[in-house]
């Protein structure tokens, strides 16, 4: 009985993983919700069955996908989800802290991706973690197509310092990237893991938190003002890349938590409002598209990790 409950979960999870990655792979639409679940099936498996049982589903999904798929994008999903997934669900039994499991969850995330990027340098050239701005300027422009051949004069000129503008940016916030890209996977996995679990009559591992209740450490505010120091750095001594690439992604990753944190703080006001829900999401989901209201949210977020807005407004929202 025990043995056919285990060949049954690796067959399951063996499929769910060549699915998932699969989709991830041919349906551009899907390409980032199915990459966010990456990890799912080998945290599953790993905290049901343990971190051996997984590699091997792991082993078999990398095998069965360089059917369908190039080696070695293949051998780069074994390494950068499957591993850090199998990690993440053997912590889940030894560490029972939420924030604790989130917080190694995402550490391991961005080692195996490292990793799995200086993998991906050796076997194809191709360096991720600091790309060409010019050669990402030519996959732009080819990608582009003969719309723009119609860009004559000036409009051409402008559309080139924009692209170039947009690629330099994009090269250097590459950290912020991939570390807001662990931390939604990260939690996406745990929290449909501990669901699933909770489904399977079992007792769930991870749960976030109430929005409402959500809040960040006050350390962030000296990050905030680090950031800040290297930007004035940078802006006299243009020289240090490097001083001005950590001063750029500090100030972006402060102000996303600082903007989560408001729209949370303003969540939990409206709510003792008495506003309806219908209307607190639509806030929360027009914030990012309207600059004033991301503004807005980051400094009720900076006042928050201040003074704490939470504590002057009673009760739970409605």
């Amino acid at each position: 009985m025990h043995v056919n409950a285990g060949l049954r979960d690796w067959i399951i999870c063996t499929a769910a993983g060549c699915l998932i990655f699969v989709t991830g792979a041919i349906v551009p639409v899907l390409t980032i919700p199915a990459m966010l679940l990456y990890q799912c099936p080998a945290l599953l498996m790993s905290h049901i069955r343990g971190p051996w049982r997984s590699m091997s589903c792991g082993m078999a999904v990398s095998m069965l996908l360089s059917l369908l798929l190039p080696p070695t994008f293949a051998a780069i999903c074994l390494l950068a989800f499957w591993a850090p997934g199998a990690l993440t669900g053997w912590l889940s039994n030894r560490v029972k802290g939420r924030s604790d499991i989130l917080l190694a969850g995402i550490v391991i995330s961005l080692a195996f991706k490292v990793m799995a990027a200086l993998a991906a340098w050796r076997l194809t050239g191709l360096n991720f973690l600091a790309p060409d701005a010019a050669e990402m300027e030519r996959y732009i422009i080819a990608f582009s197509g003969s719309g723009l051949s119609t860009l004559t004069g000036g409009d051409a000129l402008k559309f080139r310092e924009i692209m170039t503008e947009t690629v330099n940016s994009a090269i250097m916030l590459i950290p912020y990237t991939m570390i807001l890209f662990s931390a939604a996977e990260v939690m996406a996995c745990c929290s449909l893991s501990s669901y699933i679990e909770r489904r399977r009559g079992n007792e769930p591992f991870f749960s976030l938190p109430p929005f409402w209740n959500w809040s960040f450490p006050r350390n962030i505010l000296f990050a905030f003002v680090v950031g800040i120091v290297c930007d004035l750095i940078s802006r006299s001594r243009p020289d240090l890349y490097i001083v001005k690439q950590v001063g750029a992604n500090l100030n972006v990753a402060t102000r996303t938590l600082f903007i989560v944190q408001g729209l949370s703080v303003s969540y939990y006001i409206l709510g003792q409002r008495g506003v309806p829900r219908f209307l607190r999401i639509t806030l929360a989901a027009l914030t990012p598209l309207v600059p004033i209201l991301g503004h807005m949210c980051m400094l009720v977020g900076i006042f928050d990790m201040g003074f704490d807005l939470r504590k002057r407004v009673r009760g739970k929202p409605q």
